[in-house]
């Protein structure tokens, strides 16, 4: 009789264990190659927008303003916008650094974030229907998880904006450009922990003044522009009963990026307006930290964001000769808060 070829059962379960073996080889060799691809594109994003901040500069002898009328009338992700492909999007966005300037501080500040259902009640821009509400893909990390994600807020006007992945660089230590301590309140003795070096954008409202600042040039960066962060990485917050508005770059305080903390600093952003905002005083839920990161600190007056990255290991950052490197996590506080400053005379060099 002749013999029926084929597997036993013991075959059978070894041929299983190697071909799980190989997919568990595989599957991280797999997440590494997407990683890098989506790294690159990072990076690519980055390169973008200084490029089209430099083409900016090229046409207005400046590059774009931080923010406008106190951060609630555009900021510079509106002017960019034609450099970076968007033209149709930016012809869209009316009113831009309009005259009508909430009171520094006021009380009903949050009446003044950007909405993508014109027009605002209490003042505020109007027309940014397509705008405020659009994903950019040039300024979305794609390893971002939520970056699509709208943001809601329970403030008195309805508040549906699209988080981005890029801050513009604000300066070594607060987003008003002041001499601070290291709780982030005003400091004016040569102690201070951080004195105020310069900055490539500016706050159209500096300290709450009536009067805006001018844009800088990149010629009056006198630490160079290879040595000065244009922009930086950030992470995206999450949706609460007060949103966590990182990452809304349409809104002043939202869009600025400072050096006072590391790369994924383990230390809490600070907002202005944070009892407005998310305050962990508050029984908000979900907790914070959201999107694994620190939440926001409910004490101080004056915002200072962290960059922050999805990449492991540090954050991907360009600078004002156009180039984009990888600054890792645990690079040097001095260092990495001179490559924040433009005129602080400092020497910066990366490892």
């Amino acid at each position: 009789m002749r013999k029926r070829s084929g597997f036993t059962l013991i075959e059978l379960l070894v041929v299983i264990a190697i071909i799980a073996i190989l997919i568990g080889l595989l599957l991280p060799a797999v997440q590494k190659v997407r990683e890098a691809a989506a790294r690159s594109q990072c990076q690519n994003n980055l390169k973008q927008l200084s490029l089209g901040a430099m083409n900016y500069e090229s046409a207005y002898q400046t590059l774009p303003p931080g923010d406008t009328r106190g951060g609630s009338f555009g900021t510079w992700a509106v002017p960019m916008l034609p450099y970076i492909e968007q033209e149709a999007v930016f012809r869209l966005y009316s009113n831009f650094n309009e005259n009508n300037v909430p009171s520094a501080g006021g009380a009903n500040y949050q009446t003044y974030l950007p909405t993508a259902t014109p027009p605002v009640t209490n003042g505020g821009p109007t027309g940014v229907t397509g705008v405020t509400n659009s994903q950019i893909k040039t300024m979305t990390c794609p390893s971002d998880p939520r970056g699509s994600q709208p943001t809601t807020t329970n403030f008195s006007t309805t508040i549906n904006l699209t988080r981005h992945n890029y801050g513009a660089n604000f300066g070594n230590t607060v987003r008003r450009q002041l001499n601070v301590n290291s709780d982030l309140t005003p400091c004016s003795t040569t102690s201070c922990a951080a004195m105020f070096a310069g900055a490539p954008f500016r706050p159209s409202l500096n300290n709450g003044a009536a009067t805006g600042v001018q844009p800088v040039g990149l010629l009056a960066i006198a630490d160079g522009t290879s040595n000065t962060l244009m922009f930086m990485e950030m992470k995206t917050g999450g949706n609460s009963p007060n949103a966590d508005l990182r990452g809304v770059v349409w809104w002043g305080p939202s869009s600025a990026l400072n050096t006072f903390y590391q790369p994924n600093t383990t230390s809490k952003d600070q907002f202005q307006f944070a009892t407005l905002i998310n305050d962990e005083s508050t029984t908000a839920t979900p907790p914070y930290p959201t999107n694994n990161m620190p939440g926001i600190g409910a004490g101080s007056l004056y915002t200072a964001l962290a960059s922050r990255s999805y990449h492991t290991g540090g954050v991907s950052s360009s600078f004002c000769d156009g180039s984009v490197r990888f600054v890792t996590n645990n690079v040097d506080l001095l260092t990495w808060r001179a490559l924040g400053s433009s005129q602080g005379g400092e020497v910066a060099t990366l490892p």
